[in-house]
């Protein structure tokens, strides 16, 4: 029986980089029909898990794809590329595909295996050996080579320890914003739920084609969630991330809410903390008592809300929740409940029609909360979107003005400010005190 090589790869979000590792083990438990290999010019087929995050990098993983097709492997595309940019494939690609709703489909793809797809868990810390996005989120193992290596010499030690002295000082501040993105702690991560609930728009601002590549909401039950907790504390994690395509949403299918799970969570005892992926301010607003009330554990570091505007036209456009002073109120409530809570989020600029006041006010509304972290991007941040019909758009001239002026304001207003890809997008970060 021939065993069949396979190669994954993946540059995409989080949530698809944990499928990608629950297929890794898919494989490796069948190891009878499958090898797992990491050489593309050796696979029979190669699994691209694609990311749409914005129109640049979705363009760099069109090209990829036509890359992998120069192997003589079978390519078979997951994530969401395919669901949002499906004219530009039709033009190079005809193959398998498999959206994050249709993850348990792989049975059908793999017909021949003693484990099926379904029966693998959900992974908590993404594999290593898969490429692309592991050196963005998979650091655990390298990192503890590194402290190995420094360890065997005093004098290497000590500059280790200086380095992460200064990595701590300098990309991080004095509040608990740990992302795991720089810290070089390991993190434990539990998918709550997958999926979008119909009546409230998913953190992405994208619409339609992305709801319909992650499919409707499907939450874990609570006992299983807090099941994972106790098994990472077991194995010796302290800080841990929530997340899912739409965290707020979680519950709303099986009788839950999101509170009623974190009042759960936050129950463990234990010396850990948890980072919250994925929320829209509709739930901020919608369970501010509730989160105050969990908040003052002191068991949640960090925050993401994607707000992606404080103009409550263009929220109305985007289809977001849009009172912005009871937005504004519930923000300010958190950081009451825990002065350390590190609040992250996203701001898109130029959405088409956003005026010069609008754009401003965005900016303003970061400083007058004051966000710990996050970023700005700009539109056309995602082309075939459901928003690709509001006239007019706002020019790129204005759109590079726009991104310069943000710049200097948080600066101003005592930010740090990294810049890259021409203004597509900046990320800041609250200066220390």
């Amino acid at each position: 029986m021939d065993i069949k090589k396979i190669f994954i790869y993946v540059h995409a979000c989080e949530l698809r980089l944990l499928e990608a590792t629950r297929l890794y083990h898919f494989f490796l438990k069948n190891r009878d029909y499958y090898e797992i290999i990491h050489n593309p010019k050796e696979a029979d087929i190669i699994i691209f898990f694609a990311c749409t995050f914005s129109d640049t990098l979705a363009e760099k993983l069109l090209l990829k794809a036509k890359d992998f097709q120069k192997y003589n492997a079978e390519l078979i595309l997951a994530g969401c590329l395919h669901e949002t940019k499906k004219e530009e494939l039709a033009n190079f690609f005809k193959g398998k595909t498999l959206s994050p709703k249709d993850m348990e489909k792989i049975d059908d793809l793999f017909p021949s295996n003693n484990i099926k797809f379904k029966d693998i868990k959900d992974p908590n810390v993404p594999i290593e050996k898969i490429y692309g996005s592991r050196a963005l989120y998979n650091r655990n193992s390298i990192i503890e080579k590194i402290k190995q290596g420094f360890g065997k010499s005093k004098m290497l030690d000590k500059t280790y320890k200086k380095f992460q002295c200064e990595v701590y000082n300098n990309i991080l501040d004095t509040t608990r914003f740990r992302s795991r993105f720089y810290t070089f702690e390991p993190f434990f991560i539990i998918k709550i739920s997958e999926g979008c609930n119909d009546k409230h728009p998913c953190s992405s601002y994208f619409g339609k084609k992305i709801k319909k590549a992650v499919g409707p909401l499907k939450s874990k039950p609570i006992d299983q969630c807090v099941s994972e907790l106790k098994y990472g504390l077991k194995q010796g994690y302290k800080n841990f991330v929530i997340t899912a395509d739409d965290s707020g949403a979680y519950g709303l299918d099986i009788g839950s809410s999101f509170p009623e799970l974190l009042d759960e969570m936050t129950k463990i005892s234990g010396d850990y903390n948890f980072e919250i992926e994925n929320l829209t301010q509709y739930w901020i607003v919608k369970y501010i008592d509730q989160l105050e009330d969990i908040l003052k554990r002191k068991k949640i570091s960090r925050l993401k809300i994607l707000i992606e505007s404080a103009s409550t036209r263009i929220l109305n456009l985007m289809n977001r929740y849009s009172d912005i002073e009871k937005m504004k109120h519930a923000f300010l409530r958190l950081k009451e409940a825990d002065p350390k809570i590190s609040l992250f989020t996203h701001i898109l600029v130029g959405f088409p029609t956003e005026t010069e006041e609008e754009f401003k006010q965005s900016i303003s509304f970061i400083k007058e909360i004051g966000f710990d972290v996050g970023y700005f991007y700009t539109f056309p941040f995602h082309a075939n979107t459901d928003f690709d019909d509001i006239e007019p758009k706002v020019t790129e001239e204005i759109l590079t003005k726009r991104m310069n002026y943000a710049e200097k304001f948080l600066k101003k207003a005592k930010y740090n400010v990294k810049v890259w890809c021409c203004f597509e997008g900046i990320l800041f970060k609250k200066m220390q005190p």
